[in-house]
């Protein structure tokens, strides 16, 4: 396991058993930042964002259980260790309720200290990558439909000194559901990209040091014997392995070469008095102040992203209708999305159940006559009868339940986190009610449970068939 990035707050009260632990750590890679006081350590996390923090219960200010329970409140992903003298049960188990991941007592063998705290940093970096993919999964269907709601169709990287690699997307600090972590916005991105919903092009490709992967880096021109950087640009000068000479049979004079073989530039270092054809492009970080080769410069390409209109305009909804059931939804105050964010908003809400192990529900409502219905009464008699319907759905709608347009005439509601049992009650419910009003409009409703007989959230909701078709119960 490599530990060169890895930075560790150690508090304890004796500075000679702090130095000990330190000096430890410190010789196989870790880098240890020591501290006594409980307040000063905590205040430093945000700037300083260690991956462990190594704590004795007794500190000179303050007090490491009270230290845990804040992390653990504040930075719930930041793991805590004690390392202590304390040896009573009531306190050990105190630290560990406060959100201690494990208790170490002190005198400590070395060699299980180590192997504890590379076993602690496996775990969380493990628990961090699942997390930061469910995180993504559900994050994404949200920015598709948040970017489509704000008329977002490219999304173009801007100078920004205060990102990692000097470009942030200003563009998506109006939406709501995606981190202002650089990092974890580029994941995002790159991932709606690789599943085809996200169109991208190379901006810019930046040159980052090597030793502390700063943007902030100026090259320069240097001589490659000294690594002089004043050069002198020459005159062109013949190339003499090329030079032809055009004599004739009769005659012994020279003629002047051509000038289609004269090389066009070289080199001069006044330092070593060197000439030569092509120089050496040396790095100097502005951050840690050391130079390097460009050759052994990382890069990182930044993209540009762009909505792939071709993929998400596969399925056009009929403008009229959905725009009076739009207007209807938006008079009962339901946010509702477009038809085409519905089927990768269903794929990932498959792999979320697939990870926690949670149902969820489509229910298909469609009224079936709106079209003859809108004919012969009118646009505003249409619309006030189906505002009238939405009103009746929202008695029976949670706030994390999803409204889409349909294809075709209607809407369709994605029950999150809900149960096939529990989805096939809201169907019989809303039918009952339903039926009892003194209503024109004909209504179908059709349920789909996931993830039960579904591999693919797409068999369900094809292009060709909005409406489920696999296992649907229908009312």
């Amino acid at each position: 396991m490599q530990t060169e990035a890895v930075k560790i707050f150690l508090l304890d009260r004796e500075q000679s058993v702090a130095e000990v632990v330190q000096r430890l750590l410190s010789s196989v890679g870790y880098e240890v930042e020591v501290f006594s006081s409980a307040k000063v350590a905590f205040e430093a996390i945000p700037a300083k964002r260690p991956q462990l923090v190594i704590s004795e219960v007794e500190l000179a200010e303050g007090n490491g259980i009270d230290l845990c329970a804040q992390i653990r409140e504040n930075y719930s992903a930041l793991p805590v260790l004690f390392l202590t003298t304390v040896r009573e049960l009531e306190q050990r188990l105190e630290a560990l309720r406060s959100g201690a991941i494990d208790y170490i007592t002190k005198p400590f063998d070395r060699q299980l200290l180590l192997a504890k705290i590379e076993n602690i940093l496996r775990l969380v970096h493990s628990c961090g990558e699942q997390v930061q993919s469910l995180r993504c999964h559900k994050t994404i269907p949200n920015l598709l439909v948040e970017l489509q709601q704000a008329g977002v169709q490219t999304i173009v990287p801007q100078p920004d000194v205060q990102s990692k690699y000097g470009y942030s997307y200003p563009v998506l600090d109006r939406i709501s559901t995606v981190s202002s972590d650089a990092e974890e916005r580029i994941s995002v991105l790159e991932k709606l990209s690789s599943e085809g919903w996200l169109g991208k092009k190379i901006y810019d490709v930046v040159k980052l040091c090597p030793n502390c992967q700063s943007f902030n880096v100026n090259f320069r021109v240097v001589c490659p014997f000294c690594h002089f950087p004043g050069l002198e640009e020459g005159l062109p000068i013949p190339d003499s392995n090329q030079i032809r000479l055009d004599q004739d049979e009769n005659s012994d004079k020279e003629q002047v070469p051509s000038t289609a073989i004269i090389r066009t530039r070289h080199y001069f270092c006044p330092q070593c008095q060197k000439t030569f054809p092509e120089a050496t492009v040396f790095g100097r970080c502005l951050r840690c102040g050391k130079n390097f080769d460009e050759k052994d410069a990382k890069v990182q390409i930044i993209y540009s992203y762009y909505i792939q209109d071709a993929k998400l305009n596969g399925t056009e909804i009929r403008a009229n209708n959905s725009q009076l059931v739009f207007q209807a939804l938006t008079a009962c105050e339901l946010k509702s999305y477009e038809f085409r964010f519905l089927r990768p908003f269903l794929e990932l809400e498959l792999r979320e159940a697939k990870l926690s192990n949670k149902e969820f529900a489509l229910v298909s409502f469609q009224v079936t006559n709106l079209t003859e219905y809108v004919h012969r009464e009118g646009e505003d008699v249409a619309r006030r009868s189906l505002r009238n319907l939405f009103l009746v759905v929202k008695k029976f709608l949670r706030p994390l339940d999803v409204i889409f347009l349909a294809e075709h005439d209607g809407i369709e509601i994605v029950l999150r986190h809900t149960s096939q049992q529990i989805a096939q009650l809201f169907v019989t419910r809303l039918q009952s009610y339903l039926e009892r009003l003194d209503r024109k409009l004909a209504v179908k409703l059709k349920l789909v449970t996931f993830p039960k007989g579904h591999e693919s959230a797409s068999e369900s909701v094809s292009e060709d068939s909005p409406l489920p078709t696999l296992a649907a119960q229908e009312t």
